[in-house]
């Protein structure tokens, strides 16, 4: 938290969290066109962010990071 309070653009981080309620709003709204009920489309919208959020901190170079959210995926 002191990253955030101290250093990390307000804005930025306003941006980014709007970026994932993008994502998984028409992530799920996609699913539940293809058929999948509302429970399915949310984990299926919900992966999505979390796979974006994985590859953003792979591309950063963070991989014990990355590859912590990808093993949160699989349980």
């Amino acid at each position: 938290q002191r990253a955030t309070g101290l250093y990390a653009s307000a804005s930025n981080m306003s941006k980014i969290k709007s970026l994932m309620g993008v994502l998984f709003e028409e992530t799920a709204q996609e699913a539940m066109e293809d058929g999948a009920d509302e429970q399915l489309a949310e984990e299926l919208a919900l992966a999505a962010v979390l796979e974006a959020a994985a590859d953003g901190l792979e591309s950063l170079g963070f991989l014990a990071e990355s590859n912590a959210i990808r093993q949160m995926q699989e349980m």
